[in-house]
């Protein structure tokens, strides 16, 4: 296994480690944002969910080589660092409470991890060997599918838990 690849690795579980703390209605996130649509906080919440829950099984594929994985986990670092701006220039979400700065200070480690991944992703992308590498779930092993069921009903709680405190 490459050092590259073992940094993206790391990369990808400390923002996915870093993210996950900062989840509504937790200890870092306190601001109320019952100001803002129910929807788009459930659409957001989703799509947060999903980048966090997604760039946890990225570490999984990019430890067994897969060369798509290089991709995905850059493609996520973008995800990630687009989330921390849009909050750091008070662009999406805004809240009426100011933002605590233990938060600020996170998701500014946030935003250098990221933009670290993106890069550290890209370098593993152009190290990989050519050839297909197809995501595909034809021979997936029923351990694997498990674990993508309890992903996604751990998902669906995270989500309704996070609209639930970010609208009260």
């Amino acid at each position: 296994m490459t050092p590259t690849r073992k940094l993206v690795a790391a990369l990808t579980l400390v923002s996915v480690l870093l993210f996950s703390t900062m989840v509504p209605g937790g200890p870092i996130e306190t601001r109320n944002f019952a100001n803002i649509g129910e929807a788009s906080v459930i659409l957001f919440n989703i799509f947060l969910t999903t980048l966090g829950i997604g760039s946890l099984a990225l570490v999984y594929f990019v430890l067994k080589g897969s060369r798509w994985a290089a991709h995905a986990t850059a493609i996520a670092g973008v995800g990630f660092a687009v989330v921390y701006a849009l909050d750091l220039l008070s662009i999406f979400p805004v809240s009426l409470d100011p933002m605590p700065s233990l938060l600020q200070r996170r998701e500014i480690i946030g935003m250098i991890v990221s933009l670290a991944l993106t890069g550290a992703s890209l370098a593993l992308a152009h190290e990989s060997s050519s050839g297909n590498d197809p995501i595909t779930m034809m021979g997936a092993k029923p351990t694997f599918l498990i674990a993508a069921g309890v992903a996604i009903l751990i998902g669906a709680g995270i989500v309704i838990f996070a609209s639930y405190h970010a609208m009260h």
